[in-house]
């Protein structure tokens, strides 16, 4: 054995002072090493010899003797197969005496008992016997060990605490889990994730596994509620200006309700008027779990009334299947209608059409938090096909205007959640979309700027029938779900050539950047933003404000 390795192995470093010197000690932590490392039948003798009035030297003669070699290992246990790790211990039988490695192996070889359900299991030595040659020139020694499992982590039963309002069953079928399973405590993480992605709770700590009296297995579940039902809104009253007979209601009004009477259901309604010609109505319901199945059901009933232009309704069914942890497949049907707006002069805007909608969609979502992510990927993509029906004005409609047309629709978003370190995040993005068909008309167009899209320009301010941006976010955590961020957007915008429309070929890029803030409220994620449309100057720079709450 190396010099330096003996020193390390006391534990003190030189010099050492008088009263703190203890000579029986420190030759007591040296032959501890050496036996660890096999050589027990070394001797060792320590003279201390004083330099002068104020210090000493130490001179420490060691005899090693034979290192002793592991010759046989002898683990008993119930089955062979409690003994996962023997292959590794087979390996060392015939090297040189380790208690360090032995005890890796040991460590080894618990942890993989705990994987099969044995979280208690533990090694006892039995004894160590030691042999030396005749010529004392080599030396062996015999390990005897014990394996004893213990109890098996089975569930018998599940006890919730802390759930006032939301039933315990919508938290059993989120866990995924139930009597009769093998608890492992590996998967710790991945049940309270399961119950954070609910946000019907405080972040949920780990599950408790113990044995009660009568050596059951009980899982406890803690959770601390959140608020999940909220009302927010404003409203106001726009008085007539003096060319106008009535005047006008204006605001917002936003009804959340996450977790109705407690079920896991989800209803929201939001209504939403700027000014007196634009409105918007969206309602939408969320039935989880159909027939016990990992199937969601959320229709949605919407109307939109887009400036002085047209009137957009529709009603849209999704059916979500989860087919594993993070992976889900979806559907949708949906019937649209688009009524323009005529006035006392008739005024061309866009057709009354009626379009029907069939689509499908691929997630892969591994992330902490739907709403705030630490950590994990989003994507989605889908792919949808509208048979669009044009119903007049009839005076616009031409012998050789087309009456049906098919409409594509590719829709692509990724997004990927990066903890840099403590409390510092990074937040990349790319979103896609695209429409194809040979009749598109303004309503069929996709919408960017914006808050949700390309800060620094007003929303919707550009239109066509290719849009695509990036986001990228460098975020500081406040608080779980709150924080302080840096971003730069980049968009694009592309509109198809027409000449039958007379519609030239229009393309561009934009880019945005700024600063903000994003914080938890009742309503969801509160996002504020001051951001700078490229080539503007600080004067320039809007401010953003934008919910995101998932529903």
């Amino acid at each position: 054995m190396e010099q330096k390795e003996l020193i390390s192995a006391l534990g003190t470093t030189f010099p050492i002072k008088t009263e703190l010197f203890n000579l029986d000690s420190l030759n007591h932590r040296i032959s501890t090493r050496l036996n660890s490392s096999g050589y027990f039948h070394h001797k060792l003798t320590s003279v201390v010899i004083p330099t002068d009035s104020t210090s000493s030297k130490i001179f420490i003669n060691i005899t090693s003797g034979p290192r002793a070699v592991l010759k046989s290992l002898n683990f008993l246990a119930d089955s062979d197969s409690l003994i996962p790790g023997m292959r590794s211990l087979e390996f060392s039988e015939g090297n040189p005496y380790e208690e360090i490695e032995i005890q890796s192996i040991f460590g080894e070889i618990l942890d993989e008992l705990e994987k099969k359900g044995y979280p208690f299991a533990k090694i006892v030595v039995n004894s160590l016997g030691l042999e030396i040659s005749p010529d004392s020139s080599s030396s062996s020694v015999q390990l005897n060990v014990t394996l004893e499992p213990n109890l098996k982590a089975v569930i018998s039963k599940i006890e919730i605490v802390g759930n006032e309002n939301t039933s315990a069953d919508v938290i059993l079928r989120e866990i995924k889990v139930k009597s009769g399973d093998i608890f492992y405590p590996e998967n710790n993480r991945l049940l309270t994730s399961r119950l954070n992605r609910l946000r019907f709770f405080e972040p949920v700590p780990d599950p408790e596994f113990y044995f009660n009296e009568g050596k059951e297995g009980i899982l406890k579940i803690t959770v601390k509620e959140t608020n999940t039902n909220n009302f927010d809104g404003i409203v106001g009253y726009i008085p007539p200006a003096q060319n106008e007979e009535t005047g006008y209601l204006t605001g917002l009004v936003n009804i959340n309700m996450r977790n109705l009477f407690g079920t896991g259901r989800n209803f929201s309604f939001k209504w939403q008027q700027l000014d007196r010609n634009s409105q918007e109505l969206d309602l939408r319901y969320l039935e989880p779990f159909l027939f016990g199945l990992p199937l969601n059901i959320s229709p949605r009933l919407y109307q939109r009334k887009q400036d002085t232009v047209y009137v957009d309704r529709f009603v849209e069914v999704t059916a979500d299947y989860q087919t594993g942890e993070n992976f889900s497949f979806s559907a949708t049907f949906a019937s649209q209608s688009i009524i323009p707006t005529l006035f006392e002069k008739p005024v061309f805007t866009v057709y009354n059409s009626s379009i029907l909608t069939g689509g499908v969609g691929l997630r892969y979502d591994t992330r902490d938090d739907p709403v705030s992510p630490v950590s994990g990927i989003n994507f989605f993509s889908s792919f949808s096909i509208s048979n669009k029906k044009i119903n007049g004005p009839a005076e616009f409609i031409t012998p050789n205007q087309v009456l049906q047309v098919n409409l594509k629709k590719i829709n692509f978003d990724f997004d990927l959640f990066l903890e840099l370190f403590n409390r510092n995040i990074v937040a990349l993005g790319v979103s896609v979309r695209e429409i194809q068909g040979d009749f598109i008309e303004e309503s069929d167009y996709f919408k960017l700027g914006g808050n949700s899209t390309l800060r620094g320009y007003r929303e919707e301010q550009f239109r066509g029938n290719r849009v695509a941006w990036s986001n990228i976010e460098y975020r500081y955590l406040i608080s779980r779900r709150s924080y302080l961020f840096a971003f730069f957007d980049s968009g694009y915008y592309l509109v198809n050539g027409d000449e039958s429309k007379k519609i030239v070929e229009t393309s561009a890029f934009k880019n945005g950047y700024g600063f903000g803030m994003s914080f938890e409220t009742g309503i969801g994620l509160l996002s504020v933003s001051y951001a700078l449309a490229s080539g503007e100057g600080f004067s320039d720079g809007k401010i953003h404000f934008g919910i995101i709450n998932q529903f």
